[in-house]
């Protein structure tokens, strides 16, 4: 399993958190973002040039992404520059996505021919509600709604007995 986190720097200890809860059932690597350290904007290129040598030589692997994390790899997966069994996506980012001019529809559509993707989407999450996920996506990539109103996801467990399931499902 590869973890990437999302924009901000406060996605550091969440994504060390992540690394250790998973470590106990799952070969994990984790992505720490450069923009992190001075909490600017993720440079797309830099860290999908990151994300491409992480995924170097694994064989069927999967991908944990929160927020802007997912739209780095759905962006890589869409190159094909990696090419993932998995991809679980932890709070879809659709403010981020309609301000930085993502088309998330067509974007997650063309992804999903590649590999099998999973969104966990808050129920009230402030980039963007479960029930505006699901609308967009309907019956073509599955919605797991959790409860919430953060952007945070640090409810870890919950998360991860899905995960869990949609691998087990998946793999």
């Amino acid at each position: 399993i590869i973890i990437l986190g999302g924009n901000t720097s406060n996605n550091l200890s969440w994504i060390r958190k992540m690394e250790n809860i998973y470590s106990k059932s799952y070969n994990v690597s984790i992505l720490e973002f450069d923009n992190w350290k001075d909490d600017t904007m993720i440079d797309f290129d830099r860290e999908s040039d990151k994300l491409i040598k992480l995924c170097d030589g694994k064989g069927k692997y999967a991908i944990i992404a929160k927020s802007a994390g997912a739209i780095l790899a759905a962006r890589v997966i869409k190159k094909e520059e990696i090419t993932p069994n998995i991809l679980i996506v932890l709070g879809l980012p659709l403010k981020f996505c309609f301000n930085n001019c993502i088309d998330i529809e067509k974007l997650f559509s063309e992804i999903s021919k590649k590999c099998k993707v999973l969104i966990i989407q808050q129920e009230f999450d402030p980039q963007g509600s479960a029930k505006k996920v699901f609308d967009i996506f309907k019956n073509d990539i599955p919605v797991k709604m959790i409860k919430g109103n953060k952007h945070i996801y640090s409810n870890f467990l919950l998360i991860k007995k899905e995960v869990d399931l949609f691998i087990k499902n998946n793999f």
